[in-house]
């Protein structure tokens, strides 16, 4: 899953067109929402980190799931999760367009409203940053890919 993962990334950060405030370390917060339990990471991110697993409690049908977890201002996300069936994971349909679907998600497209939906799809365009992401296994161990 790694491989499809590191291409979608690279496919997103190659339409990405801005950079994006930095978020300093803050302790108090988990960036994970609270999503993964057992892992919680407090660190600072620069431009948007993204937390991704495989794990066998998604929904029957159900290939992944995403969205933010921490909204700079109003639209912009700077962390969110992302979660795929490791049952489907297993028959190889966790594809890099479905992680590209979910990579979305977590960007705010479709889970970020910010009044008129037009505007809102202009202003992701426009502003977003460079992606972390770290996979978060089924022990929490962590790879990190960063720029």
């Amino acid at each position: 899953m790694h491989q499809p993962a590191q291409s979608a990334q690279a496919r997103w950060q190659s339409i990405i067109l801005d950079d994006a405030e930095f978020v300093p370390n803050d302790s108090t917060r988990d960036l994970t929402g609270g999503r993964f339990p057992g892992y919680n990471y407090t660190g600072s991110v620069d431009d948007i980190i993204i937390f991704y697993r495989l794990t066998a409690t998604l929904p029957a049908n159900v290939l992944g799931s995403a969205g933010p977890t921490w909204i700079r201002g109003n639209i912009q996300p700077y962390a969110g999760t992302m979660e795929f069936s490791s049952i489907f994971n297993a028959q190889g349909l966790i594809t890099e367009d479905v992680i590209l679907h979910e990579i979305a998600h977590v960007l705010g497209i479709g889970t970020v409203s910010a009044g008129d939906k037009r505007k809102q799809r202009l202003k992701l365009v426009s502003f977003l940053p460079p992606i972390t992401m770290i996979y978060i296994g089924r022990t929490y161990d962590s790879i990190t890919w960063r720029q």
